[in-house]
């Protein structure tokens, strides 16, 4: 409902300035929450259009949408743009880290969830995405011991409690 309300708020916002790339970044977004990542990609698109320079968040933005579409390939490209920019920028990282995942490329994968990691960036993101990209290259100590760490750090998402079960059965650590 709310999400409704705020959509109506961009479009009033829109027919008034059209060409207002950061208007059209947030309509993206709200596309992006509600799962409508065509949409969202359509606006992202626009306001790129419109705002040549500084347009980084507006970038990273897209690069999301693409991944949540499975246009890995297509992200990979604008994540490798924006990492040239900033180098240290942790959620690029760790979107770079899922891209990489996705396309299967796991020493990508892992070295760019550690990279953020190493900054300071722990999210169950991060914690997730190494446990699967170090399951998928066969490591399965390195994937419970992510796992544990990532349960001791953020013992509030669920989500990291199922990692440490599967990679503890994978270890036949059964109890």
């Amino acid at each position: 409902e709310e999400y409704e309300k705020a959509r109506g708020l961009f479009e009033e916002a829109l027919e008034k300035y059209p060409e207002s790339s950061t208007l059209l970044n947030s309509m993206g977004l709200l596309f992006y929450r509600t799962d409508n990542q065509y949409e969202a990609l359509r606006c992202f698109d626009h306001a790129l259009a419109i705002e040549a320079d500084n347009n980084a968040p507006m970038l990273y933005n897209k690069a999301l949408s693409l991944n949540l579409l499975g246009y890995h390939e297509e992200a990979y490209k604008i994540l490798l743009e924006l990492l040239e920019i900033v180098p240290d920028d942790p959620q690029c990282l760790v979107e770079m880290g899922y891209c990489n995942l996705e396309r299967e490329e796991l020493w990508a994968a892992i070295y760019y969830y550690r990279a953020a990691k190493e900054l300071g960036f722990e999210s169950a993101s991060v914690y997730g995405g190494l446990c699967c990209s170090y399951i998928n290259a066969g490591l399965r100590h390195e994937a419970y011991m992510i796992a544990k760490e990532g349960v001791e750090k953020i013992p509030e998402d669920g989500r990291l409690y199922g990692n440490l079960a599967g990679t503890a059965i994978d270890l036949g650590r059964l109890d």
